[in-house]
């Protein structure tokens, strides 16, 4: 057994797999306690390397099992440190703290010093997560001390790196790169190419920040040949988000390396690089004028917002489930239960209010903030969803506005604008169950609305007409003062309005035009190119 624990430990980071499938085959031999504890540690331990939670749970405990029924006390620490872990990277901040303390207390009696280290580097990692910086920079001191003392260069490297990012995340972007570059030194003596990549992006990453471009650039590819082809494939996605962020200065190959980081991402379930990756996918498209892709890539960053919680979900119910099979004590299996049934009910309510957040989200992406109806991004959504057939789109423009602000004030000129908007879509809603009714700015609204005939384009535009008449909305306060009025330019046509936008746009503006050099308050249509 001692022969295989020593190969496992220059194994488990870089072969965590084959480290479990090892174990497990020795585990179906007749072993007694000591080694039954020993190999459900080492299976655990490979669980956390591959981010098998529950699984790492479930043999964490195991392990502790084992170990208190021969009276190993180290063995307890280390497998109480392990279960913490498990809870700390779910989110069960108080419950991870109590086995790390747990643990740190066994640890501290038996002097037992590279297990102390691994515990109070994780205590450190806990109350950085809650912000706690000043308790979480003299726990992790306390873990280099204890890694000096037990002279283990790969951990003092983790460590330092840990020290690293709690400086930069006070903007101490001197002494984190300190910190950085000492473990950097001391992972370049080790065979964790990942590790040494994670470091090499990190410091890359604060070049950035500073706003050292050549050098972010030259630690970005660094870290990427150490890691690629092979290595820890969330760091590589992370590598490569960082790469596309300072090619984006350039304009280079942005789209191209984020898409990279994406598939990466999706190969391994990694959703909160997924949310990071459609954000900035979303940015870029927006930026291009491409609004259609833009607003794909936010509905996935949502989505990918619900899926993480759901997975957040999925996780903790699972390790409760674990928990509960651990357990024989009755009041503490009632008070598991309890917590089961809370984490449920607030996962459901949490992805409710996800939902309706979610609906908020898109109508204020899609739709005019003041009117209510779609605005450009919208209206590029909305023909996306036209089925091929053939539409009459229309230009509408409100006569004489300026003239209605100027007599009635601006507040009222925006309760205007929202009363013509909503009888458009009376208007429209009367015609058929698919259209758009969009405002493109100012006072201009533009229809797009299935027709088959002449016939049916002039129901439609008497029936905007009538709407708009109906709103009574004069000119001016006086009695005898004219209704508001609208003038419009349309076109029949059979082209695919989406990818055909500009130039039926253009043709409808000079049809708007007519109206208005005709008297306004009307609509003037054009069929030409359609039956």
């Amino acid at each position: 057994m001692h022969a295989f624990a020593t190969q496992w430990k220059t194994q488990i980071a870089q072969y965590p797999q084959q480290v479990i499938d090892e174990a497990q085959q020795l585990l179906s031999e007749q072993l007694d306690d000591n080694e039954q504890a020993e190999l459900h540690y080492w299976i655990a331990l490979g669980y956390r390397y591959l981010t098998k939670m529950d699984r790492c749970l479930d043999n964490a405990y195991q392990a502790e099992r084992f170990y208190l029924k021969v009276s190993d006390s180290e063995g307890v620490a280390k497998s109480s440190n392990l279960i913490g872990v498990v809870y700390f990277y779910n989110g069960f901040y108080d419950k991870s703290m109590r086995y790390f303390y747990k643990a740190k207390l066994l640890a501290e009696e038996i002097k037992a010093i590279p297990t102390l280290c691994r515990i109070e580097n994780n205590i450190g990692e806990v109350y950085r997560e809650t912000e706690e910086f000043e308790q979480a920079s003299l726990h992790y001191h306390a873990a280099l001390t204890y890694a000096l003392e037990s002279q283990e260069p790969y951990f003092q490297a983790i460590i330092l790196e840990n020290l690293g990012q709690l400086f930069i995340h006070q903007n101490d972007f001197d002494q984190g790169y300190r910190y950085l570059k000492q473990s950097r030194e001391l992972l370049l003596t080790q065979s964790d190419r990942s590790a040494l990549a994670d470091v090499e992006n990190k410091i890359g990453a604060l070049y950035l920040k500073k706003g050292e471009i050549s050098k972010a650039e030259e630690q970005f590819h660094l870290a990427f040949q150490h890691i690629h082809p092979d290595g820890n494939r969330l760091y590589m996605a992370e590598i490569l988000i960082n790469l596309a962020e300072l090619l984006e200065l350039y304009e280079k190959s942005y789209e191209e390396l984020l898409e990279e980081a994406k598939q990466i991402a999706l190969s391994i379930d990694a959703n909160h690089l997924l949310k990071k990756i459609y954000e900035r996918l979303s940015r870029y498209y927006e930026t291009k004028q491409n609004f259609s892709t833009a607003l794909r890539y936010y509905k996935l960053y949502h989505q990918t917002e619900q899926a993480k919680e759901s997975s957040i979900m999925r996780n903790k119910l699972q390790l409760l489930r674990v928990e509960l099979n651990y357990s024989n004590d009755l009041h503490k299996l009632s008070t598991l239960n309890e917590q089961l049934t809370y984490e449920i009910d607030h996962q459901k309510s949490l992805f409710t209010q996800l939902k309706q957040s979610n609906l908020e989200l898109s109508e204020e992406i899609y739709k005019d903030e003041l009117t209510k109806v779609y605005n450009r991004k919208g209206l590029f959504d909305c023909m996306r969803s036209l089925q091929d057939a053939q539409h009459l789109v229309v230009l509408l423009d409100i006569d004489y506005f300026k003239s209605y602000n100027d007599n009635h004030g601006h507040v009222a000129g925006d309760e205007a604008l929202y009363q013509v908007a909503q009888a458009l879509l009376k208007a429209l809603q009367t015609q058929s169950e698919e259209f758009c009714v969009a405002r493109m700015g100012g006072e201009e609204f533009l229809l797009i609305v299935p027709a088959q005939n002449l016939e049916q384009c002039e129901t439609i535009v008497n029936s905007v007409r009538t709407e708009i008449e109906a709103l009574h909305l004069t000119y001016a306060p006086s009695e005898d003062a004219h209704y508001l009025t609208i003038s419009g330019g349309g076109l029949l046509t059979k082209a695919d309005v989406k990818n055909q936008f500009q130039e039926i746009y253009h043709q409808i503006d000079q049809l708007l035009y007519q109206a208005k050099q005709n008297g306004r308050n009307q609509i003037v249509l054009d069929y030409e190119g359609a039956y």
